[in-house]
């Protein structure tokens, strides 16, 4: 388990690229798009367990999209923070479930489709690295936002700032 203040200074551009490569099966029939800063994106943390809950919000998007929609991941740098932004356009969320995404064994999937614990986890991961996770719809079938807010750097940690503020979008499937 990831302790607060110990950690490996990570570029958490990597590991969005370890994610993306390995949803590709999952891509069948969704556009998946990517916008992040170019050069390194220094981050202290677990980068297994980041990739983990990157994962999780990605296949979430995945399987609440149809054929053809689109599914945007966005890494960007905030003061003092890095934030991951997951969106689509697909089922959404009733407003009444938001207050609930989070909780263990919750899930609006078909049988067999989900066991309800991915969000659960994620927000474990996000809150063991002092991080705050959070998610917006406007209701079923106006898609879902999710966002993930992580500290650059922890406690008694200091690392390097080798950020930058321009962005690129491309898409990611051929």
């Amino acid at each position: 388990m990831f302790v607060a203040g110990v950690g490996t200074e990570t570029d958490h551009s990597g590991f969005a690229h370890v994610a993306i490569s390995e949803l590709r099966a999952a891509l069948r029939h969704v556009n998946l798009f990517s916008s992040y800063a170019s050069g390194p994106q220094i981050l202290v943390c677990n980068p297994d367990q980041i990739k983990q809950v990157l994962l999780n919000l990605l296949l979430n998007a995945i399987d609440a999209s149809g054929e053809g929609q689109e599914v945007h991941l966005s890494l960007r740098r905030q003061p003092g923070h890095v934030l991951f932004e997951v969106r689509d356009r697909g089922t959404g969320i009733d407003r009444q479930d938001l207050d609930h995404v989070f909780d263990p064994f919750f899930s609006r999937k078909p049988q067999g489709k989900g066991s309800g614990l991915g969000l659960a986890v994620s927000y474990g991961i996000v809150d063991s690295h002092e991080g705050e996770i959070r998610a917006y719809s406007s209701g079923a079938g106006k898609g879902a936002r999710f966002t993930v807010r992580l500290p650059v750097d922890l406690p008694g940690k200091t690392i390097r700032s080798a950020l930058s503020s321009s962005a690129k979008e491309r898409p990611l499937t051929s």
